[in-house]
C-alpha cells in the first residue's frame, strides 16, 4: 500500500489512490496548532472529506499537524444518509468524478481574520488566542470575492479582536466595495483610533456583559478587563456621533455568571436607548476557549428564558432578541483564522466542514449546501447516533 502525508484539511485515513492525493497531501506541520484541543477524530481524505466532520468539532482550532496515512484499495463508507458520499466512493473506484448538485452559498458568513485579542474572556467561543493569522490580505480578499460572487450578501468581521489586525481597514473596505452588508464585532477598546473605518461598516456589535465594571470584568477578563465596560459605553457614543447611519447592536452573552444581572443591564441600556438600535442576548455555548470554563458559565434554557423575559419587560418589545444554543444550528458559517470553515451542529456545537478553498473548488464534485437550511441538513448527515461520527 502506498502512503502519503495528508494535508491538514483532510485529517484522515485515505480512501483514494495515491495518485489522486497530489493536491491535498504533503503539507508541512502548521504553526500555532494547540495540542491542548484536538477537534478532530476519525481521519478521512478525498473529495468526500469536504463534507465530513473531522471529529467532535467542539472547538475552533488551527489545523493539526500532518501525519502519514495509508491508502486503501476500497473506499471507506461515509455517512449512509449522504448521497454525495456514495457518489464520491463510486467515483474513486471508477476513476471518474460525477458532478454534484449546484453549490449553495450562505446568505451570510462570519469571518475571524485573527484569533488575537486584548481580552481573555473565559466564555469565548473563538479559537485559542495564540493561533497565528493564517490567511494574508490577498487571500482574505479572494475569499470575500468568491463568496460575494456566489451570492453571499452579508459578512460579519469577528475574532479575536478584528481591530488588532493591521490590514483590517483594507479588508473592511474590500468587503464594502464588493457590496456586502458589513458588520464589525469589536470590544470597543481600540475603536477610538479606528473611527475612520466606520465608513465601510453598516452595523457594529458592541459587547456589554454586566451592568457595572465588576460584573462585566467577571465575564471579560484579562489585563484590560477593568477598561472593557467603560470602553464599550464609550464606543456606543463614538459610533453614534461619528457614523449616525451605522446600526448599533449591543451584544450580551448570558451565562451563570451574569444571568441575575441581566435586568440591571436592561435598565442601563434603557437609560441610553437613543444611542443603540438593538440588543441581542446569546445563551452561553461551550465551544472554543469556552470549553475550559463550561462548568462556570453553563446556563440552562429556563434560566436564559427567564432572564430574557425580565429584560423584555424593561426594554419593551421590538428592541431586543434572544438566541438560544439550538438557534445557532444550521444558521452560521464561520471562517477561522486559517481559512477553515465551521458550521453549527445539533449536538456538539461547532463542526469543521473543511478548508474554504477546498470546499469551493470541490463544489462541482461534492454536494455541499451551505445555505441556512442546507447547512443544517448537511451537518445532520455527518453525525452518527451519538452525535459524533
Amino acid at each position: 500500500m502506498a502512503t502519503g502525508h495528508c494535508r491538514p484539511t483532510c485529517w484522515t485515513s485515505c480512501a483514494e489512490p495515491q495518485s489522486a492525493l497530489t493536491a491535498r497531501c504533503a503539507s508541512p506541520r502548521r504553526r500555532g496548532w494547540s495540542p491542548r484541543r484536538r477537534p478532530y477524530g476519525p481521519r478521512r481524505c478525498g473529495p468526500a472529506s469536504v463534507l465530513s466532520t473531522s471529529g467532535t468539532g467542539r472547538t475552533f482550532s488551527a489545523f493539526p499537524p500532518s501525519r502519514p496515512c495509508r491508502t486503501k484499495s476500497t473506499g471507506r463508507r461515509l455517512s449512509s444518509s449522504s448521497q454525495g458520499s456514495s457518489v464520491a466512493n463510486d467515483s474513486r473506484e471508477s476513476g471518474t468524478r460525477e458532478p454534484g448538485p449546484p453549490f449553495a452559498y450562505p446568505s451570510s458568513i462570519d469571518i475571524n481574520p485573527t484569533a488575537r485579542c486584548n481580552l481573555r474572556c473565559t466564555f469565548c467561543w473563538g479559537p485559542d488566542h495564540d493561533i497565528r493569522d493564517g490567511l494574508d490580505t490577498a487571500e482574505w480578499k479572494d475569499l470575500l470575492s468568491r463568496f460575494r460572487a456566489g451570492g453571499t450578501s452579508a459578512v460579519v468581521f469577528t475574532g479575536g479582536e478584528p481591530l488588532l489586525r493591521r490590514d483590517i481597514g483594507g479588508l473592511l473596505r474590500h468587503a464594502s466595495e464588493e457590496g456586502f452588508r458589513v458588520t464589525l464585532s469589536t470590544n470597543g477598546i481600540r475603536l477610538g483610533r479606528h473611527q475612520d473605518l466606520l465608513r465601510y461598516v453598516d452595523e457594529i456589535g458592541i459587547p456589554i456583559d454586566g451592568s457595572n465594571v465588576a460584573v462585566n470584568a467577571k465575564m471579560r477578563q484579562g489585563k484590560l478587563a477593568d477598561l472593557a465596560f467603560d470602553a464599550a459605553l464609550s464606543a456606543l457614543d463614538t459610533v453614534r456621533r461619528a457614523a449616525p447611519a451605522v446600526q448599533i447592536t449591543v451584544r450580551t452573552v448570558v451565562s451563570a455568571v451574569n444571568a441575575d444581572d441581566i435586568p440591571n443591564i436592561a435598565y442601563l441600556l434603557s437609560d441610553r436607548r437613543p444611542v443603540w438600535d438593538r440588543w441581542k442576548l446569546y445563551q452561553f455555548v461551550a465551544a472554543g476557549i469556552g470549553l475550559d470554563s463550561s462548568d462556570e458559565h453553563q446556563v440552562d434554557n429556563a434560566t436564559f428564558r427567564r432572564a430574557l423575559a425580565e429584560a423584555r419587560t424593561i426594554i419593551g418589545p421590538g428592541h431586543m432578541v434572544g438566541q438560544e444554543q439550538t438557534d445557532r444550528v444550521g444558521r452560521y458559517l464561520f471562517v477561522g483564522p486559517r481559512g477553515e470553515l465551521f458550521g453549527v451542529s445539533d449536538s456538539v456545537g461547532y463542526r469543521t466542514i473543511g478548508y474554504w478553498r477546498d470546499v469551493l473548488e470541490n463544489a462541482s464534485n461534492v454536494p455541499v449546501d451551505l445555505s441556512r437550511n442546507g447547512l443544517h441538513g448537511q451537518i445532520s448527515q455527518l453525525e452518527g447516533p451519538d452525535g459524533v461520527q
